[in-house]
């Protein structure tokens, strides 16, 4: 604080803003009586994990993070550790909010967060990269990142003879056989140019790696909807309608694709927007989006039939997704016929999960009659006799009062715009 440095890397926007309080504050009293300092920092809208990012976003917090390293390092300091889960993001501008892993940097010290930095954001990369196989279930399933001899399993053998690969990998990976358990041994101590060498060749080699997932066809959902041009054009208007009667405060979107309603939403009086889609490249290009056009739009990549969970110590390490986003407005488009006939979950349970997420929102209504519906049912017995407008209408007003049922032109779709009780 007496160098200014975390006040430079604030101004800066690498770190989250925060604020010393006075001795006097009652706050101090919480703590008992050993406490130096109480920092309060700018309360973020939206907690979000790595396993919950697309390959962008994994890869825009690297960058973010090594850039940190270095803003800091020439200024004489540096950073304790390379947690992901040190980073969040305000739309779709990486943050690191971990004050105090700022430290003074020794010259001809090793850097103790090597392996973290390769386990949590490396790795994880390189598999989605090199494979088209998604980190995020790994990392979910194992808080402490991707080890490296691991990725070493996974990875085709010509890809580890890579020399950034074998390097940061392959070498790694033998460190932590040769240990037997589990550690790597403690890295060579290097001067500050070599140090300042590392991370430049990190963000190199970072920077490089391309997401390789394979096409789904959702990323261009947009392009190739079933909607008359003129359905489309009246959604769009009563999204716009919704949002700026509503200006909701957090707007959530689910099935949110590329991000197309979330910036008109935006565009309309939301403040911010945080959209979930299951489809990987949908959500690599909504964060595109967010960025290209600075908007306050978080997406994530999250299937709602399976959230993400409390988990970690006690269950209370990293909370529940529904714990971290709460939203008072909601839109649900073309979502309600994928719950009910892709995942066999009854319209009345699944109606009932979606008002209970916001006070206000709209859900959208695609009959059986739909050429994506019709699709879904091409290979599988029809035995959703409760999937009806009438059956869709009933279990959404025993929940909260229909404000409008409007349908979509001739496409036979209806937008049901509801209210309920906070």
């Amino acid at each position: 604080m007496q160098s200014g440095v975390l006040k430079a890397m604030m101004a800066q926007g690498r770190m989250v803003d925060c604020t010393v309080l006075p001795a006097s504050d009652p706050v101090y009293q919480r703590f008992g009586q050993n406490v130096s300092y109480v920092l309060a920092h700018t309360r973020l809208e939206t907690i979000t994990y790595p396993y919950e990012w697309s390959f962008l976003m994994l890869q825009a917090a690297a960058l973010a993070h090594l850039d940190l390293q270095l803003a800091l390092l020439e200024k004489g300091y540096g950073l304790s550790d390379a947690s992901a889960f040190n980073m969040q993001f305000v739309g779709a501008h990486p943050l690191h909010i971990d004050t105090l892993s700022v430290i003074p940097y020794q010259d001809n010290s090793y850097w103790a967060g090597y392996r973290q930095f390769l386990e949590h954001f490396l790795n994880p990369l390189l598999l989605e990269s090199a494979t088209g196989v998604s980190f995020a279930p790994w990392f979910r399933s194992s808080m402490d990142g991707l080890p490296s001899e691991d990725l070493v399993r996974l990875l085709p053998w010509h890809q580890r003879l890579y020399p950034a690969v074998f390097m940061h990998v392959v070498l790694p990976a033998w460190g932590e056989r040769r240990s037997g358990n589990g550690q790597v041994q403690t890295p060579p101590a290097i001067s500050k140019t070599r140090h300042l060498g590392m991370l430049n060749h990190l963000r190199n080699l970072t920077a490089s790696l391309k997401p390789r997932i394979p096409k789904s066809g959702w990323h261009h959902y947009s392009e190739t909807h079933p909607y008359a041009a003129a359905s489309q054009a009246m959604k769009q208007q009563l999204v716009a309608e919704f949002a700026a009667r509503n200006r909701p405060r957090l707007l959530l979107d689910i099935g949110c694709n590329t991000g197309h309603y979330a910036q008109l939403a935006l565009e309309h009086g939301a403040a911010s927007v945080v959209g979930l889609d299951s489809d990987r490249a949908s959500i690599d290009a909504a964060f595109l989006r967010s960025k290209a056009h600075n908007l306050s739009y978080l997406p994530l990549v999250m299937d709602i039939i399976n959230p993400s969970p409390s988990q970690g110590w006690q269950l209370t390490e990293r909370s529940a997704l529904w714990q971290r986003v709460r939203p008072d407005s909601l839109l649900a488009l073309a979502v309600l016929h994928h719950l009910c006939i892709g995942h066999n979950l009854p319209l009345a349970s699944a109606t009932q999960h979606l008002v209970s997420l916001a006070p206000r929102g709209l859900i959208e209504f695609i009959p059986k009659k739909d050429p994506k519906v019709q699709d879904m049912l091409a290979l599988r017995e029809d035995h959703f006799q409760d999937y009806t407008l009438e059956a869709a209408r009933e279990a959404l007003t025993r929940h909260a009062t229909l404000v409008k049922e409007t349908p979509l032109g001739d496409s036979h779709r209806v937008l049901f715009e509801f209210v309920r009780a906070v």
